[in-house]
């Protein structure tokens, strides 16, 4: 019994030391910031991922009969709905509680009085919340950046996760699970739930209209945004296909993925986000090219004129 357990967790430490591109950092900051949040769940996921792949088989019935590979897929999904589905909600919600609204509380001199995470539904109809105190001295552009942390904190997540995915050519299922989940915290709650009282959004467009004297900013504003956004970006198509059709009916933990190629040894892959800002909504294009075994991002970022014009370039 021992070395059937000690088995999988020597593998899983030979993978993590010699994946060939992707790397998984476990990292200490003062203030236990956003980068610290998203470092350490990336690599805490991993593991979970390889322990997952190497331990817990993708199929009990040998028979590859109709019933036979129907019962595999059911299996598949029953998994699937049972482990990889909370663990996927968790993790981004703890990034986007405590380390995203609660490193902004902490940075501007308030007190965290709650962090609630809770379990996906159906398991629980509750949703996660944290509850701060406000420092005694706020400036209106301070509780908007506090309002709008927790969906940037899961921007740097996914930020983590894509630039693994591309550097390995392949999407694991469990990381297009938590890509989807990170990459659209912001997409998805603009588009599918903009309207809900005391929400993020409802509060940032009623924050940035007050701090601006307008109403320019709207719903359905960002509710175009988040849409563009998801469909805009390839990597959302790469996960569902990994997850339904290379896991859930293949049986398959790996994925493969493509990009444009420009020359024989260049790859090109964008994507289009959006982002919040204390002085509005930011439309930005990011372009990846992959060379070889290195990856380069070059990122164009522009206000969408709503309230202050602006642009920036970010390089990496």
């Amino acid at each position: 019994m021992l070395k059937r357990l000690l088995l999988p967790l020597l593998l899983i430490i030979f993978v993590i030391q010699s994946k060939a591109q992707s790397r998984y950092n476990i990292i200490y900051e003062p203030g236990l910031g956003m980068n610290f949040g998203a470092e350490n769940i990336a690599s805490l996921h991993y593991l979970w991922s390889n322990f997952d792949d190497h331990v817990i088989p993708n199929k009990i019935f040998k028979n590859e009969s109709y019933l036979g590979k129907f019962g595999n897929i059911s299996y598949r999904l029953t998994k699937l709905f049972l482990t990889d589905y909370p663990l996927t909600f968790v993790l981004p919600s703890i990034q986007h509680e405590r380390f995203g609204h609660g490193s902004k509380v902490l940075e501007f001199g308030g007190h965290i009085d709650e962090v609630n995470i809770t379990l996906p539904p159906p398991f629980q109809m509750d949703f996660p919340y944290m509850s701060f105190t406000s420092p005694d001295s706020i400036s209106k552009q301070q509780h908007i950046s506090i309002i709008s942390s927790g969906s940037e904190a899961n921007e740097v997540l996914s930020n983590i996760v894509r630039k693994n995915i591309l550097l390995d050519d392949e999407l694991n299922y469990h990381n297009a699970f938590l890509y989807l989940y990170t990459n659209n915290d912001l997409s998805g709650y603009s588009l599918f739930a903009p309207d809900i009282s005391g929400s993020d959004i409802i509060s940032y467009i009623d924050g940035v209209n007050s701090y601006y004297g307008t109403s320019n900013l709207t719903t359905e504003r960002l509710q175009l945004y988040g849409a563009l956004s998801i469909f805009l970006d390839p990597i959302n198509y790469y996960s569902f296909n990994s997850i339904f059709n290379g896991y859930l009916w293949k049986g398959k933990n790996n994925s493969k993925i493509h990009l444009i190629p420009i020359t024989s040894s260049i790859n090109y892959l964008p994507k289009l986000k959006f982002s919040l800002t204390p002085f509005g909504p930011e439309i930005m294009l990011q372009n990846y090219f992959k060379h070889k075994e290195k990856l380069y991002s070059i990122s164009l970022g522009s206000s969408d004129g709503t309230f202050e014009n602006y642009w920036r370039l970010n390089a990496q």
